[in-house]
């Protein structure tokens, strides 16, 4: 028979993260569409693994670990839970992410942002958590976002804010959003 669980440790990916916002790993691609390949197991556990990403703003390095498992009431789902962090210069990030992929109604994703920071040369934002969702379905190309963040600061070049709070709703492409901030 076919294997049911899949386990991968300590798994090192170096990849970039271009201007046009395109993700690519050395040695193999992100597909268009969802792969059902994987699908096939019942269970995939990632131990800490390491993500290095080449950006327009610098190198970032990410630390994924994770698992999914098979919907034993609908054997065409998965369900999975993530951690997905980092501590350097530019970027903190502490996250949670959890959700569900279908072959039949796509992806649907919960993130919970529990502490981020960031530090590039035009862009910068501490004290930042909150929550978003991305749901996807088959019939629709675009990914639907809604979200709620804080940031005790914000900066892009010579615009400073504080006291940030944000609200994302609608396609991703262009989502519906209000920010209610402090000048300085």
């Amino acid at each position: 028979g076919s294997p049911k669980r899949l386990t991968i440790e300590n798994l090192q990916l170096t990849g970039e993260w271009n201007e046009e916002h395109s993700l690519s790993f050395a040695g193999w691609s992100i597909p268009r569409r969802h792969s059902p390949d994987w699908a096939a197991l019942d269970r995939i556990i990632l131990g800490e693994s390491i993500i290095d990403l080449d950006t327009p703003a610098g190198a970032l390095r990410l630390k994924l670990e994770g698992e999914s498992a098979r919907n034993p009431n609908d054997r065409s789902q998965q369900t999975f839970n993530a951690r997905l962090s980092g501590v350097q210069h530019q970027l903190v990030l502490d996250s949670q992410i959890k959700g569900t992929w279908s072959m039949n109604t796509g992806l649907n994703i919960e993130s919970e942002i529990r502490e981020a920071r960031v530090n590039l040369d035009h862009l910068s934002a501490s004290r930042v958590t909150g929550w978003f969702a991305l749901e996807t379905q088959d019939s629709s190309p675009i990914p639907v976002l809604s979200g709620q963040f804080q940031a005790g600061q914000f900066g892009r070049d010579n615009l400073k804010l504080s006291n940030v709070n944000v609200t994302l709703d609608g396609p991703i492409t262009s989502p519906h959003t209000i920010i209610n901030a402090e000048l300085g």
